[in-house]
């Protein structure tokens, strides 16, 4: 005679049975008959912003324009400042932490490895020599300044960094060192030694730059003379080819999955006016600028294009409550961080002209979050 208490775990261990082979099957079909997420073209839906100064024709306050942002294994946020330094926040805005970093000259990017150490291009930071001239200072996770990295009297102008190496991006206006032409590079050096890996010079005005771990390729936003667009390199920096269907790029990042997110202007802004006004900031050519800024807003002409790991351009953009986009930065909690800037001013009308005063930029941070996520761990079975 079959007690209760044995019934019972007879049908415990069928139910278990049961459970285990539906389970089975589902990853089995699941694997079979699904799509890979990693290889599903991604959808982003808005979740809320982050407020930031204003710049105003008023005060002037030029420092508080952001220019960058970059997010880190801890998934904070750093909001690289051009006057006042970097701000770090969680990644949903809460924690502020102002002067997270500072005594920078004219940083214009800025890359988190996966141990947390913080490398910013400082643009116009200044040695005894012009051949320390250009550095990339490294930060450690508290803030806390280690080391510089060199660039000689080239100017860091974009970074990214792996597990190794930087990335970077250098200009040279001409107005400092041996060569009083203006030159660009493009360079793959050691982030402990700086030794060089691969230096390629056939560039213009190189702007941002990222590295794509899952091909192997570098890709740069070129923006000088009317030959603006992005660059595709193998891992030693040879040249290989440009991407299609991009204008005007700006801002590059590539997600754990290996596609392409590029900031695209459609030819409304003259991008070495911008990296001019970066460089060397005057209140006047922001004021110029504004004008094209506006414009393209109005015209909804800016927004973000996603192209896959085979850099093919997908039919899917990112638009919603996109301005004028500066920088990008993902993390790996599935959110996309958009540096963004509305202009407001004054429009005035009469039958000769059509003019727009500009009165303030407003800065935030939109947030976004990614479809489908990043973590496609199996499920265990127990």
């Amino acid at each position: 005679m079959i007690s209760v208490a044995e019934n019972r775990d007879s049908q415990s261990s069928s139910f278990r049975k049961t459970c285990t082979f539906l389970l089975l099957l589902f990853i089995f079909f699941g694997n079979v008959f699904g799509q890979d997420p990693a290889t599903v073209v991604p959808t982003y839906d808005w979740l809320n912003d982050i407020s930031l100064p204003d710049v105003t024709t008023t005060s002037l306050n030029a420092q508080d324009i952001n220019i960058s942002v970059a997010t880190g294994p801890e998934n904070h946020l750093y909001i690289l400042t051009f006057g006042n330094g970097v701000q770090r926040r969680n990644a949903d805005g809460t924690g502020r932490i102002d002067g997270f970093i500072s005594n920078l000259d004219s940083p214009l990017d800025i890359a988190v490895d996966d141990n947390g150490f913080i490398y910013i291009a400082d643009f116009q930071a200044g040695g005894e020599s012009y051949e320390d001239n250009g550095k990339i200072k490294v930060y450690n996770s508290s803030g806390e300044f280690e080391y510089s990295v060199l660039t000689s009297y080239f100017r860091p102008m974009g970074i990214d960094v792996d597990s190794q190496y930087l990335y970077i991006a250098e200009y040279n206006d001409g107005e400092q060192g041996p060569e009083r032409t203006p030159s660009s590079r493009i360079r793959i050096v050691d982030k402990l030694t700086g030794d060089v890996k691969a230096l390629n010079e056939n560039i213009k005005v190189p702007y941002r730059i990222a590295y794509n771990e899952k091909s192997n390729r570098v890709y740069v936003s070129q923006a000088g003379e009317s030959n603006s667009g992005v660059r595709i390199y193998d891992n030693n920096l040879n040249y290989l080819r440009d991407l299609n269907n991009i204008e005007s790029p700006g801002s590059i990042v590539v997600d754990g999955f290996g596609f392409l997110h590029v900031v695209e202007y459609t030819s409304r802004i003259n991008f070495e006016d911008f990296i001019r006004l970066s460089t060397n900031f005057d209140f006047g050519e922001l004021l110029d600028l504004s004008h094209d800024i506006r414009d393209g807003v109005e015209a909804n002409a800016f927004y973000i294009k996603i192209y896959n790991s085979s850099e093919i351009l997908q039919n899917r953009k990112i638009e919603d409550h996109i301005d004028f986009p500066i920088d990008l930065a993902l993390n790996s909690c599935n959110n996309l961080f958009v540096d963004n800037a509305k202009i407001f001013g004054t429009h005035v009308e009469n039958f000769i002209t059509h003019s727009f005063f500009p009165s303030r930029l407003e800065f935030d941070v939109e947030i976004y979050e990614r479809t489908p996520a990043f973590d496609i761990t199996d499920p265990m079975i127990s």
